[in-house]
């Protein structure tokens, strides 16, 4: 079909498209007449990713996915009950004010299921207190799917704002809804961060507690070995050595007559011999006085020996108690070490203990989120819906479309010769000429008399 010819068919039909386009204006003012009055007012949130205080940008998948988690949870049930409970909306005045007449329809279907429900429950006999207990948590969560519905969050593009509307019959209770949002949004994300924290903090003092009375005990095990044993450090094996080393000494000496009282000795039995042997010599043996000098040295000489074994066995002796003394001292400074390690090692977990404590109980009582509010939301001044300039294009949009769909129909259904090019199309001949001047008709088709032939020569 050509141009000219669809043309001509929406001149032949424009009566009846007028019509189609008056009647879409029509339906188009009764709708927007009926419809109430809807007014939207929108709060501004910016979510701050990169809480821990880097300079560095995290990865885009990060944080694309991190924004798109706080979208979730801000159009979550957790948050709209928080307006519900905020707005007080399980009253009646409320819920008309932010909920509008939606709330009322479902109350009544609400109250209609409560009903069929107690009447159920009577038949069979079975107990309604849980029934009527859970009452109240079931309208609470209807009225947070309500909210849900009443609102929209939307990300800005290119940046972490978001943008929270929430619609309703006034402009006042549009912006304190959408207030209310944000602030549930922010007390939730507190919330979700704060609780874990307090659980961690309590369960850390319950360790922190054990560790104490664990440390406790093992210092308590450490005084009192101290005190039976009377070590205090467990440094003492030096000076037991040394006195080891000292007595192996001594009785190396006392071998080899080096040892103080052995050469007092030899000194004395030097003497004595020094002296028989300046003996006159014509004193012979069997003299008095070479007897007593000879019976002298004798008893030096005997007593030398016989101090020489007694000192070495002495030695000896001392030399064994005193590997037994090191030895039963090293166990008790290794049972003393062990008991000094365990009260280290409880200390040690009762410090990282009490730091980790420290930091849970802090982040417990954090106030402040990663959200900060850059809009408040104020009550509009006009209406977001009805829009009538939009309402009235959109019918005449569709009144065009709509009345030349139906006379492309007609045309369709019943189709008329208009012009030459329709003769030479659906009859395939070639038109000589044309007369002009005959009477035509409104819809532009020429009025020939019967009888007339199709093909005429033209003036």
């Amino acid at each position: 079909m050509r141009f000219m010819q669809l043309l001509r068919i929406l001149r032949a039909h424009s009566a009846l498209i007028v019509s189609i386009l008056v009647l879409a204006w029509i339906v188009a003012g009764a709708v927007t007449m009926a419809m109430t009055e809807r007014y939207v007012a929108t709060s501004s949130v910016m979510v701050d990713f990169n809480d821990s205080g880097s300079a560095s940008k995290p990865p885009i998948q990060i944080y694309s996915g991190y924004l798109a988690t706080q979208i979730d949870l801000l159009s979550s049930q957790a948050v709209a009950l928080k307006v519900v409970d905020r707005l007080r909306l399980t009253e009646e005045a409320a819920r008309l004010r932010y909920l509008g007449s939606q709330s009322s329809m479902q109350e009544g279907m609400h109250r209609m299921k409560s009903g069929v429900r107690n009447a159920i429950a009577r038949v069979t006999g079975e107990k309604t207190a849980a029934s009527d207990a859970a009452a109240p948590r079931d309208e609470r969560y209807a009225l947070a799917d309500q909210v849900l519905r009443h609102m929209h969050v939307r990300p800005s593009p290119d940046s972490s704002v978001l943008q929270v509307s929430y619609a309703a019959d006034s402009g006042e209770a549009a912006a304190e809804a959408a207030n209310a949002l944000v602030k549930a949004y922010i007390d939730t994300a507190l919330e979700l961060n704060v609780n874990p924290a307090r659980a961690s903090s309590e369960w850390m003092n319950t360790q922190v507690e054990k560790l104490t009375a664990d440390a406790q005990k093992a210092r308590s095990a450490l005084a009192d070995f101290q005190q039976r044993t009377g070590i205090v450090a467990t440094d003492e094996n030096d000076a037991d050595a040394l006195r080891l080393n000292d007595l192996n000494s001594q009785l190396v000496a006392a071998q080899s007559q080096n040892h103080p009282a052995i050469q007092a000795l030899k000194s004395d039995l030097a003497r004595a011999e020094a002296k028989m042997n300046e003996l006159p010599p014509q004193l012979g043996l069997n003299h008095p006085t070479f007897q007593r000098a000879q019976k002298e040295v004798n008893d030096l000489r005997a007593r030398l020996a016989a101090e020489t074994t007694e000192l070495a066995t002495h030695l000896r002796n001392e030399i064994a108690q005193q590997r037994g003394s090191m030895a039963t001292m090293r166990r008790q400074h290794g049972q003393l070490a062990s008991l000094q390690d365990a009260v280290d090692s409880a200390q040690r977990a009762l410090d990282d203990a009490m730091q980790r404590a420290t930091q849970a109980r802090m982040s417990s009582e954090v106030t402040q989120t990663n959200v900060s509010v850059i809009r408040v939301a104020v009550p509009p001044r006009q209406p977001t819906s009805p829009n009538p300039l939009f309402n009235f294009a959109l019918a005449t949009v569709a009144g065009l479309v709509l009345g030349a769909g139906l006379g492309l129909w007609r045309e369709v259904v019943c189709r008329f010769v208009r012009s030459t090019d329709d003769i030479r199309d659906f009859l395939g001949v070639q038109v000589l000429g044309v007369l002009h001047g005959g009477p035509r008709s409104s819809s532009g088709r020429a009025r020939l008399p019967s009888g007339t032939p199709l093909l005429t020569v033209e003036r």
